[in-house]
């Protein structure tokens, strides 16, 4: 079952509207349309870890609001595994997934969020990443019946990690928690380190095939 949701995600209100988008499987990106250059500039500013925490915490908002039609664990288990690979990348594995099942505007949209945090973790590697994670911030407007809280919340997250992790100090960046993006708790890069810690020591190593335990202890 899908774990608690961040505290900014309206999920009653979210996850319970009509599906109202649309999608296409041949060509699912252009539907989407080309990435918001605002948010692409503002991640060209964040760490790098910070680029993959966008990335995760869009993709919070689409598992959500589509969790009542489909019930495959897969993306939750990637999504908590990603967070824990920005304590130590070793503590999580990359996925590929497939395209069985992908072709309606559920499993579609969500397949592409989790291809494009795979996408954007490798494109870390080469400073990069921000196309990747914006992407993800244009699936979650395109599912999104009424997206006006999610930009609210995207605006204020961007700024947050701007802050927080400014990209020309600190490059791949300090280990970054889920709370990062929450507006509403108090934290410094430094006290995030603590956060993000906990939440891999509250993981279940045993039943997330994406977490690596050769990776612990942290």
């Amino acid at each position: 079952m899908p774990r608690s949701a961040a505290p900014y995600i309206p999920v009653d209100a979210i996850a319970f509207a009509p599906l109202q988008h649309a999608w296409d499987v041949y060509d699912p990106y252009a539907l989407l349309g080309e990435p918001d250059e605002r948010v692409v500039e503002a991640l060209r500013t964040v760490s790098l870890k910070g680029v993959l925490a966008f990335a995760l915490g869009c993709s919070e908002w689409v598992l959500q609001r589509l969790k009542n039609h489909t019930d495959d664990r897969l993306p939750w288990d990637y999504v908590d595994a990603k967070w824990a690979s920005l304590v130590k990348w070793k503590l999580a594995y990359v996925w590929d997934p497939g395209h069985e099942g992908k072709d309606n505007p559920v499993r579609g949209p969500i397949d592409v969020a989790m291809r494009q945090i795979t996408n954007c973790h490798r494109a870390l590697k080469l400073a990069e990443g921000e196309l990747d994670a914006a992407v993800i911030e244009r699936v979650a407007q395109l599912v999104l019946s009424d997206s006006s809280g999610f930009v609210a919340w995207r605006d204020a997250a961007l700024q947050r990690l701007q802050a927080l992790y400014p990209r020309d100090q600190y490059g791949f960046g300090p280990a970054t928690p889920r709370e990062a993006l929450d507006p509403a708790v108090e934290m410094t890069a430094e006290s995030g380190i603590a956060l993000a810690e906990a939440f891999v020591r509250g993981l279940d190593f045993s039943n997330n095939e994406f977490l690596n335990p050769a990776g612990l202890p942290i």
